[in-house]
């Protein structure tokens, strides 16, 4: 059952990033990977690929201006 919850929460989250690498490349910043590679992986190697994420996140946000 957590495992079908993390995949539901992993494929919005999945979408969600799929939106936001659209406008990052408009902008000509750098994309955050996807995760589309992470269906059935055990929930103890999900962690890296997420880790990774949220630092692309932060370098993303780090770029934008801020007013």
């Amino acid at each position: 059952q957590e495992a079908a919850n993390v995949g539901k929460s992993l494929a919005a989250l999945g979408k969600l990033i799929g939106l936001l690498n659209l406008f990052l490349g408009m902008i000509g910043a750098p994309e955050v990977p996807d995760l589309s590679n992470l269906a059935g992986t055990p929930l103890d190697e999900v962690v890296p690929p997420i880790d990774a994420i949220i630092e692309a996140l932060q370098s993303v946000r780090s770029a934008v201006p801020v007013p």
